[in-house]
This record gives structure tokens, C-alpha cells and sequence, in this order.
């Protein structure tokens, strides 16, 4: 007895098989090919703003937590040498320095941060609000001159860091 899947094998050759999968060459249609094309095309448009989004919360993120850490830090310095530490704020130079302090990095350069370069790129310093000038000044106690806040912003994200009256206390929101 022959068998239905072999069939083309005895008496009848591939030339008269219609149909039978083993006859069928592997490969993909035109059709499958455009219909696996639109399907990513659609998931490319759904996922790349979203990515996007993601990448400028995280650098408004990065900048703010950098910000925060450097503003510890010279709090700390400040009462580590009796001292007053000063942070100086610049917009239209999307950066700040800590007056006075060397570069951890580099200890001969002055230790200034510009939010516009890698990790932080397009995260801007969109205000600050020390109730004067452009500069916060920590006492010898840790202390700041004035409570207030940075405003970090990239596209639609943002955070704000806020140094508390008092203590001094640094909280990112």
C-alpha cells in the first residue's frame, strides 16, 4: 500500500504534485514578508517615543541626583573646615560650581559641572530660587543662607531639588 504523503515518490512525479507539503518549497511569501514588515512597522512607531521619553526622564533623573550629591557635598565640606561653601548657579552656562572646592577628578581644576554634556546631555537648569542672587551659600554648620530650589528640566520631565531651611536638609522630588 503507498502511502498518501508519499505519494509523489511512486507513480507520480513532482512535476503532476499540486499541494502536498513536502513539494512546497520553505520560503516565505511576498505577502508574509509585508505583513511581518508592517506589524514591526507599527511596534517601531509605538516603542521609539516611549524609549525616547524614557532616555530624557532618566537624564533629568541623573542630573538631579549628581546635583543633590554635589550640594551634600558641599555642605559637608563646609563643616568639615569650619568654613562657608559656596554653589554658584549659571543658566545661560547650564552649569554650576562649588566655589573653592577642587575637582575630584582633576584636584589642579575648579570644580564646575555642566549639565549639557554626557551623562546629563539636554537636561538644563531651568531655575533656581535662593531667594537672591545666583548663589547658595552652606555656613559653617551646614546650614544654607537660604532655603529654595533647582529646577532640572529636559523636554516635558523635570525634578526639583530642594534645600531646606534649618539643617539644610536636600531632597530631590
Amino acid at each position: 500500500m503507498i502511502q498518501a504523503s508519499r505519494r509523489h515518490l511512486v507513480g507520480v512525479g513532482r512535476a503532476k504534485c499540486r499541494g502536498c507539503a513536502s513539494c512546497r518549497p520553505a520560503a516565505f511569501s511576498l505577502i508574509e514578508a509585508v505583513v511581518v514588515m508592517a506589524i514591526m512597522a507599527v511596534l517601531s512607531a509605538i516603542a521609539i517615543p516611549r524609549f525616547a521619553n524614557a532616555l530624557q526622564g532618566k537624564a533629568v533623573d541623573l542630573a538631579a541626583r549628581r546635583l543633590a550629591a554635589d550640594l551634600r557635598l558641599a555642605q559637608v565640606q563646609a563643616i568639615k573646615t569650619v568654613k562657608q561653601q559656596s554653589v554658584t548657579f549659571s543658566v545661560p552656562a547650564n552649569s554650576y560650581t562649588l566655589v573653592d572646592m577642587p575637582h575630584p577628578d582633576h584636584p589642579s581644576a575648579i570644580y564646575t559641572v555642566k549639565l549639557g554634556e554626557p551623562p546629563y546631555e539636554g537636561a538644563a537648569i531651568a531655575s533656581f530660587d535662593f531667594g537672591g542672587p545666583d548663589t547658595l551659600v552652606f555656613d559653617r554648620f551646614g546650614g544654607p543662607s537660604s532655603p529654595g530650589t533647582v529646577v532640572i528640566a529636559l523636554g516635558g520631565r523635570q525634578k526639583t531639588v530642594r534645600v531646606g531651611a534649618g539643617a539644610g536638609r536636600i531632597t530631590i522630588e
